[in-house]
């Protein structure tokens, strides 16, 4: 003869005695009371949830029994739900604590909450979040605190520029023969822009011979720029890998002439770095 067993229901365990809904943790009971304080900017619900504004945490003051490291875990709770990711994929605009306009959401936390939205294990590239950063930064420049600034303009003088060249493309150039040649024209390539110059062919010689003795060169060229060309261009190279060498002690008995320094302060030892190009021939 068997016996019917009675399964156990929803909060009950094997016992058949009734159990304890788990209890919420310290971020998520510190959550709840910001949701109560601040209705307007802890929204409920995926169309009501607005991104908060930037800095929002200087703005609150933990309740009592909450530490500032909870009011971060509450609110990294907060900001990583599924709603709130989509409200910044939407690049919805951010509130303050009662609601308020409190400026916009830039293109790169825009992108990062939808690539976590796609993936939640994806993350931006380094160079494509500091680019769309400080496109972000130039568009709608903001305080420490995020708060909209004027953009401040200035009028330059003269516009300056050095580019530094990748050294496989000078190696290249290493056997180009530049003798009997008046102007050496080269174009530069940097970040999708080309910038054309003239280089005097004695000084690319130099800086030629100034690559292949150099341990870890560094090739610049300089100048001054103009409708994409770079106006009295000069070339130099320096050694990022040579190191300045001990002046040789000075013997306590030398004789020291009237007027000539015991040793030469402009030279000193050091090695030459760069080949500054002069100008003409």
């Amino acid at each position: 003869m068997t016996q019917d067993m009675e399964t156990p229901g929803p909060g009950t365990a094997d016992t058949g005695k009734p159990t304890k809904p788990p209890k919420p943790k310290r971020e998520e009971r510190l959550l709840a009371e910001l949701r109560a304080l601040y209705p307007k900017a802890f929204a409920s619900g995926p169309e009501a949830v607005m991104p908060l504004a930037l800095y929002i945490h200087h703005k609150i003051k933990p309740p009592e029994g909450y530490t500032r490291a909870h009011l971060s875990a509450a609110l990294r709770l907060y900001t990583t739900t599924p709603e709130y990711l989509a409200a910044l994929a939407a690049g919805r605009p951010r509130v303050g604590l009662e609601g308020e306009p409190a400026g916009f959401v830039s293109e790169v936390h825009r992108k990062e909450a939808a690539a976590t939205l796609a993936d939640p294990g994806s993350r931006l590239p380094k160079k494509e979040k500091r680019r769309l950063f400080l496109a972000a930064r130039l568009e709608h420049p903001t305080d420490a605190q995020g708060n909209p600034m004027p953009k401040i303009r200035f009028s330059a003088a003269q516009a300056k520029i050095t580019l530094v060249l990748d050294p496989a493309t000078f190696r290249a150039a290493l056997d180009l023969d530049t003798v009997g040649i008046k102007t050496l024209s080269v174009t530069i390539e940097a970040d999708g822009k080309y910038y054309d110059a003239l280089l005097n062919p004695k000084s690319f010689r130099k800086a030629q011979a100034a690559f292949r003795e150099a341990a870890s060169p560094v090739v610049t060229i300089s100048g001054n720029l103009k409708d994409g060309v770079v106006e009295s261009a000069g070339i130099q190279v320096f050694d990022k890998g040579a190191k300045a060498a001990e002046p040789a002690p000075v013997p306590a008995s030398a004789p020291q002439v009237r007027g000539t320094p015991a040793s030469n302060d402009r030279d000193n030892g050091r090695p030459r770095l760069g080949l500054k190009p002069k100008a003409g021939g």
